[in-house]
């Protein structure tokens, strides 16, 4: 996948505020780079983007209209894009996933799986997988999480072909430190 410089488009699509965190360092790099970037948030993910001040957000609520015409609205806007990432913890993702496939067939569509940890409780992992499964790759923030398994129960291993995993290896250490330390 290679981007053009003069005529890349960069969405993201943000409900929780993890990945808003990273989104915000991506969008501010890649705006520095040259890209052009706009950030699609809603819930505790909009308000982490103001908060840290990023000028590309543009906020959407899923109170007074269906998933799905939120998602359709979302991916006419993204259609141009050369690519779209969405986080993975919210159902919200799974619906948007499919309308991309549907609404903006030519932009590369990633899932961002934040999380350094293979498992996450709550019900967030069983929700990840299937919008993991949804998207055309995944961009794993714990580089490790690329090669090695990630549940969607404790001991139910999600679905989920290496080859479709990228592994960044960004994770801010501080919230790192956090997760760690609040899950022990």
């Amino acid at each position: 996948m290679s981007l053009s410089l003069s005529t890349a488009a960069v969405c993201f699509i943000a409900c929780h505020a993890g990945p808003a965190d990273h989104f915000s360092t991506f969008s501010q790099e890649l705006v520095q780079k040259g890209y052009k970037v706009q950030i699609y948030a809603a819930g505790p993910a909009l308000k982490k983007l103001q908060d840290r001040e990023i000028k590309e957000v543009i906020s959407f609520s899923l109170d007074n209209s269906s998933e799905e015409e939120v998602a359709i609205e979302i991916a006419k806007k993204c259609a141009n894009a050369a690519v779209v990432i969405t986080d993975v913890g919210h159902p919200f993702d799974i619906t948007l996933q499919k309308v991309l496939a549907s609404y903006a067939p030519k932009t590369v569509r990633l899932a961002y799986y934040d999380n350094p940890e293979p498992y996450v409780p709550g019900g967030y992992s069983a929700v990840a997988v299937k919008v993991m499964q949804a998207a055309e790759k995944i961009l794993c923030a714990n580089a490790k999480l690329a090669v090695a398994p990630i549940y969607q129960e404790p001991s139910l291993e999600i679905d989920l072909p290496f080859e479709k995993r990228i592994g960044l290896g960004y994770y801010p250490v501080s919230q790192g430190e956090k997760i760690a330390k609040r899950r022990s």
